[in-house]
């Protein structure tokens, strides 16, 4: 039987995670790190604990899956980092969690390690990086480009031909009209809506979404 295994998660995350992934049919998880406030890698076991760990799954398990348990771009990130760095788990060590009632297209591109949660329509052409959350009852349109780490909160809407950059999070109920270019490690605030390109490492906030600061 498989080992399946949630490599860092946060508690405003984990009971929707544990339903996505009992509705795949993956029945043996375990969750060995946690995610504490400051965004830092807090473990439930000392390193020693930890090396242990792995060897007897490398040595005892024919397969393990791997599943990203983490909301923020920036930890997702980090315990991706860690875990990659120190036990050479790798993109293609991870599995998607899709739910199944989400809408798919006949054609789209996604990577590995994904959450897709309920309610979530993707449209046609759209192209999903490793990595990317998304969460209840967003709307993601046609010929998108999502970058790898990506996190969009429940209620977004997408609409077609934006491209989104790694590490960017996407607040609750956020609005990014057509043929928007977002860089790399942005913050949208909760509501906004996005008329414009937004440059890499800042935050925007607002109707229309400002400049609010660097991030």
């Amino acid at each position: 039987m498989e080992k399946n295994i949630i490599l860092g998660h946060s508690n405003s995350v984990l009971a929707i995670l544990l339903d996505l992934i009992y509705q795949n049919n993956i029945h043996r998880v375990d969750i060995i790190a946690n995610i504490d406030n400051d965004d830092k890698v807090n473990y439930m076991m000392d390193e020693m604990d930890i090396c242990e760990y792995f060897h007897d799954i490398y040595s005892y398990e024919n397969t393990c899956n791997y599943i990203l348990g983490v909301n923020s771009p920036i930890s997702k990130y980090k315990v991706y980092s860690f875990f990659k760095d120190n036990y050479n788990i790798n993109t293609d060590n991870y599995i998607n969690i899709f739910a199944n009632n989400i809408n798919l297209p006949t054609k789209y591109i996604v990577g590995k390690g994904c959450v897709i949660n309920f309610g979530v329509t993707i449209g046609p052409f759209t192209q999903l990086g490793n990595f990317v959350t998304v969460n209840r009852n967003s709307s993601i349109g046609h010929h998108n480009v999502i970058g790898d780490f990506v996190t969009i909160s429940p209620g977004v809407n997408i609409a077609g031909n934006c491209k989104i950059g790694m590490n960017t999070l996407i607040g609750i109920g956020a609005t990014i009209i057509n043929n928007i270019t977002i860089g790399e490690n942005v913050i949208i605030g909760a509501g906004s809506v996005v008329t414009k390109d937004i440059p890499s490492n800042t935050v925007y906030y607002g109707v229309p979404a400002k400049f609010i600061k660097y991030n």
